[in-house]
C-alpha cells in the first residue's frame, strides 16, 4: 500500500519553498524524489534543492530497501511497493550514490515487491571501475545493515559485546583516554570534542584517520576552504557520524555562524529561499587544535565544547613508532556493536549530588577562559552512552561514574606538567 509524506517533513524545508514546490506539483516526499534537482522549473529555488531531494530519497530508500545482493557483475536491490518504480529506483540510486550514466538497470516488478537489478555498462568498463567498486561497497554496508536490523527482529536487548579493553591497551594513557571518550560518543550525537596537541605531539592526520575508523559516518572539513552551500552539504552529510573539524580560526564570518550553530544547537543554519531556517544534525563534532601553529578558539566558541583533552609531545623515538601506535585494531567490530546499540533510549536518572558538585568546583586554565560551561551536559551524555554500551534499560550511578571518571581524566591533561611520552 502506498504510504503518502507531505514535503512539509522534511526538515529545514520553508513555507515559501513547500509553496513553490506545490504550485509546480510537487506535494510529497515521493513526487519529490522523482524529480531532477536540476529541472529549471525549480531554478528559483538554487542548490537548496539538493539537499531536499537527497533526504526524499534516503527517506523512501530506508523505508523501502528489504534485501541486497551484491556480486562482483551486478547489484540487486529488493524493494517494498510502498512508492512507484520511479521514485523507487531514483531512491535506491540515491542511497546507493549510483551515477546513472555509468550503469543499466531493469526493473521486475512481483506482488508486493519491485526487484531491481544494476550492471556496469560496457562501453564504460575501462573508465568506471572504480565507481563501480564503490557501488559495490556502499552494497555491500547496506546488505550488513539490513542483516543487523533481522537478527534484531525480536530480540528484547542486543547481544553483542565489545571488549574495548583490547583496543585501549596498547596505547598510552592520554591517547586511551581519548579513544575511550570517542568511542562512547559514537552512541550519542552532538557532543563537542576540543583536542590539543602539544607541539611535537602526535602527527594531526595519523590521528584523525586513527579515530575515523572508529566512527559510522567520518566527514572532514577545513575551515575557509568551502563555499557555503558546500559546506551546508558537508554539515548534512556527517548526519549520524562526526564531524572533524580544522581551522578554526579561519573561518569566514558566515562560516562561523554556521559553525556556532552546529556547536549550540545540533543544527545547521541558512538562507532558503529568502528564509532562514535550521536543518537538524545529529552529529559529533571533533575539533583539532596543533599548538604553535593555530590558537585556540575564542571564548564563545571554548564555551560550546563539552569536553577538552590535551595531548603531550612525544619523544623521537614514539613519533617515528606512531603510525603503529595509532593503528585501528576491532574497528568494524566496534563499529557493528554501535549499530547495534546506537538507537537504544536507556530511562533518565539524575547525576547523583557528589558528581555535581565535582562539575561545579572545576577551573579551568586561563589559557581555556570560556571553556567548562557545559561540563555537567557532558556528563550526563557519556553517562546515557554509558548506559547503551551496557544495553542497560536505564542509567544507573555506575554509569555516571563511569562518564564522570572520563571526563576527570581528560580535565587532568588540561593543566600541570606534561611529560614528553
Amino acid at each position: 500500500m502506498r504510504r503518502e509524506r507531505s514535503i512539509a517533513e522534511i526538515p529545514g524545508i520553508g513555507p515559501l519553498t513547500i509553496r513553490i514546490l506545490t504550485e509546480r506539483g510537487v506535494q510529497t516526499v515521493d513526487e519529490l524524489a522523482k524529480i531532477d534537482p536540476y529541472d529549471e522549473r525549480f531554478r528559483v529555488l538554487g542548490e537548496n534543492l539538493l539537499s531536499y531531494v537527497y533526504y526524499a530519497r534516503k527517506a523512501i530508500a530506508d523505508q523501502v530497501i528489504k534485501e541486497v545482493t551484491v556480486t562482483p557483475s551486478y547489484i540487486k536491490v529488493v524493494c517494498s511497493k510502498d512508492f512507484d518504480a520511479e521514485a523507487t529506483r531514483k531512491a535506491v540510486m540515491g542511497r546507493l550514490e549510483i551515477y546513472d550514466l555509468y550503469v543499466d538497470w531493469k526493473v521486475k516488478e512481483g506482488k508486493d515487491r519491485w526487484e531491481f537489478t544494476f550492471t556496469l555498462k560496457p562501453e564504460f568498463a575501462r573508465y568506471a571501475l572504480a565507481d563501480w567498486q564503490q557501488y559495490m561497497f556502499l552494497a555491500g554496508e547496506l546488505r550488513r545493515q539490513l542483516q543487523l536490523r533481522e537478527r534484531k527482529g525480536g530480540k528484547g536487548q542486543p547481544g553483542r559485546q565489545f571488549r574495548m579493553a583490547k583496543v585501549l591497551e596498547p596505547l598510552p594513557p592520554p591517547f586511551r583516554d581519548l579513544l575511550e571518550i570517542f568511542c562512547h560518543m559514537q552512541l550519542i550525537s552532538n557532543f563537542n570534542l576540543l583536542v590539543i596537541l602539544d607541539k611535537d605531539c602526535v602527527n594531526r592526520s595519523i590521528l584523525r584517520n586513527f579515530l575515523k575508523a572508529y566512527t559510522l559516518k567520518p566527514v572532514h572539513w577545513i575551515c575557509g576552504s568551502e563555499d557555503m552551500e558546500g559546506l551546508t552539504m558537508t554539515m548534512v552529510s556527517s548526519n549520524g557520524g562526526t564531524m572533524f573539524l580544522e581551522g578554526v580560526h579561519n573561518a569566514r564570518p558566515n562560516e562561523k555562524v554556521m559553525l556556532l550553530s552546529l556547536l549550540s544547537s545540533g543544527a545547521v543554519v541558512k538562507e532558503s529561499s529568502g528564509e532562514v531556517v535550521e536543518i537538524p544534525v545529529r552529529s559529533n563534532v571533533v575539533t583539532m587544535i596543533q599548538l604553535g601553529e593555530e590558537p585556540l578558539p575564542d571564548r564563545e566558541m571554548l564555551g560550546l565544547y563539552h569536553l577538552a583533552i590535551r595531548l603531550p609531545p612525544l619523544k623521537r623515538g614514539t613519533q617515528l613508532r606512531q603510525v603503529e601506535m595509532l593503528k585501528p585494531r576491532l574497528d568494524e567490530e566496534f563499529r557493528e556493536f554501535v549499530r547495534e546499540r546506537m538507537e537504544l533510549s536507556p530511562g533518565y536518572m539524575p547525576m547523583p549530588e557528589g558528581i555535581r558538585v565535582s562539575v561545579k568546583q572545576y577551573n579551568p586554565p586561563r589559557d581555556l577562559a570560556g571553556f567548562s560551561v557545559r561540563l555537567q551536559e557532558a556528563v550526563e551524555l557519556l553517562a546515557r552512552a554509558s548506559a547503551k554500551f551496557n544495553a542497560s534499560p536505564s542509567i544507573t550511578v555506575q554509569d555516571y561514574k563511569k562518564a564522570w571518571k572520563m571526563v576527570a581524566s581528560a580535565l587532568q591533561t588540561l593543566s600541570g606538567k606534561r611529560k614528553r611520552l
